[in-house]
């Protein structure tokens, strides 16, 4: 108890026992004075002479033989305080007997208690968004919003929920992904995993064509033929007439001059390259012609791209141009297309290409296809003879990849373009053969062709196989010569 509410409570006690009136029967010099109460005499001695009978000093708990029991300089009789030393007069008595001027012990002042509101909830989650709203108010982020950064990922989820540009830091270095992308390269092989998950390469294998050449420096990691571009024209130096310069890849009438420079004579292919959705032209698409040139060079390819109107021309031979042959066009974030023309000997054709926009229901097998000729180049009849390139083995091997819903598939299609299959020739996915080839058209022109494969509990996510045999025939042990393109894979979940 302080001393003020000790003086109210004692003030209270005295008031009502002792100081409100001087009849006590007492006089200051301490001689006894005879006190009649209800008609009989009481005893009145005061032996202190402090106006106090003794009976009553010991009744408050006062010295009855000392006149100033606490000592503060004022005779009990006089102080409405008397047993203590800090407070002595209580002047509105009527009203409430609290001391006017208490003494102040030193060091110990009489102050106000303070006034507590009810307490903070700690675990008080205005915008239940995971955190507190005391956290966010740590990290500078809006209790009362969610996503206080408005980047489609919460607060609590979002390691920087003020930064509407960032959302993880998956190596923990305090550094965005988005601003600074965590690299993780499996194999090291130079190339980042999801790098070579969308080039269809085997982020678990270094070299994955097994030419020797690791996947980071093969510029056709997925073909075991090529491996280096000199020029960085997109054709492999085994196939370019002119590997250090850009501009020219074939020279097919053997003047040792490029052929882009010094047009040769021969079938203008032109066109336009549009959005099949869309219908607007697609700049910067690539336009490939495979041809044999059995005089002066092996395995040409002639390539355009489309300028800003989406326009592209090729010049080839007349004798070099197959009858039947396809035109491969590839653009980013479109499926490659290949298209069937036929030669008719004519100076001009006309090639209209549409392109159609990748979605998740299509895999591409190359993203840059080239034709492919499987068999040991031994074969009679002019029109199965009229290939686009020259044979380059009996097996096919490429690396595709699939995501986790895509792995799921029970049944898939391959999409192809092919020409001269005469035999039983097999599609094998991860080491499982799958199916046969179907024949192709008997005049040697090229069909478009859709194989279905049974895919339940083989396809795999992230990396898989493909692979092509050319089968051998039982009479004469000869290989089935054929030439086919890739589309890609359809019907993917």
């Amino acid at each position: 108890m302080n001393q003020l509410s000790f003086c109210l409570l004692f003030s209270g006690v005295l008031f009502l026992s002792a100081c409100s009136d001087d009849s006590n029967g007492v006089s200051a010099s301490g001689t006894t004075n005879p006190t009649v109460v209800n008609g009989e005499t009481v005893n009145a001695l005061d032996t202190d002479g402090d106006g106090l009978t003794d009976s009553l000093e010991i009744q408050l708990n006062l010295d009855p033989v000392n006149a100033d029991t606490d000592g503060d300089g004022i005779n009990d009789g006089l102080d409405q305080f008397p047993a203590d030393a800090q407070c002595s007069a209580d002047t509105d008595s009527q009203t409430d007997p609290v001391d006017d001027n208490p003494i102040l012990v030193a060091d110990e002042p009489v102050v106000d208690e303070p006034v507590v509101d009810d307490p903070i909830d700690v675990n008080l989650d205005s915008d239940a968004d995971g955190l507190t709203d005391q956290r966010e108010t740590e990290l500078g982020t809006d209790p009362m919003n969610a996503d206080t950064d408005a980047d489609g990922v919460g607060d609590a989820e979002d390691q920087f929920p003020n930064d509407g540009t960032e959302t993880t830091d998956a190596n923990g270095d305090g550094l965005g992904d988005n601003a600074n992308p965590v690299v993780i390269d499996t194999d090291a092989d130079g190339l980042p995993d999801d790098r070579e998950l969308a080039l269809g390469l085997d982020p678990t294998n270094p070299d994955t064509d097994a030419d020797g050449f690791a996947d980071g420096v093969d510029r056709f990691p997925n073909d075991p033929l090529a491996n280096a571009d000199s020029d960085d024209d997109g054709v492999p130096d085994s196939r370019d007439a002119f590997p250090n310069d850009a501009t020219e890849t074939t020279d097919l009438n053997g003047d040792g001059l490029g052929d882009n420079a010094n047009p040769i004579d021969g079938t203008v292919i032109s066109g336009t390259i549009t959005d099949i959705e869309s219908g607007n032209v697609v700049a910067n698409a690539q336009v490939s012609l495979d041809l044999i040139n059995t005089e002066s060079q092996n395995d040409a390819v002639l390539q355009s791209s489309t300028d800003e109107q989406g326009m592209f021309a090729i010049v080839a031979p007349n004798n070099l141009l197959p009858d039947s042959f396809v035109l491969v066009a590839t653009s980013d974030d479109y499926r490659p297309e290949v298209v069937i023309y036929n030669n008719n000997d004519e100076t001009a054709i006309n090639a209209e290409i549409e392109l159609t926009p990748e979605s998740a229901e299509f895999t591409s097998i190359e993203a840059n296809p080239s034709v492919h000729h499987l068999g040991d180049d031994s074969f009679t009849g002019s029109a199965n003879s009229q290939f686009q390139r020259s044979a380059e083995g009996v097996t096919l091997l490429r690396n595709f990849n699939v995501t986790a819903a895509q792995a799921s598939s029970t049944e898939i299609m391959l999409s192809w373009v092919a020409k001269g299959i005469q035999e039983a020739n097999t599609v094998v996915i991860n080491g499982q053969e799958l199916a046969i080839t179907p024949n192709t058209n008997t005049d040697g022109s090229f069909d478009a062709q859709l194989i279905s494969l049974a895919v339940e509990g083989i396809l795999t996510e992230g990396a898989n196989t493909i692979e092509i045999n050319s089968a051998q025939q039982a009479s004469n042990n000869d290989y089935d010569d054929f030439e086919f393109v890739f589309v890609g894979l359809t019907g993917l979940n």
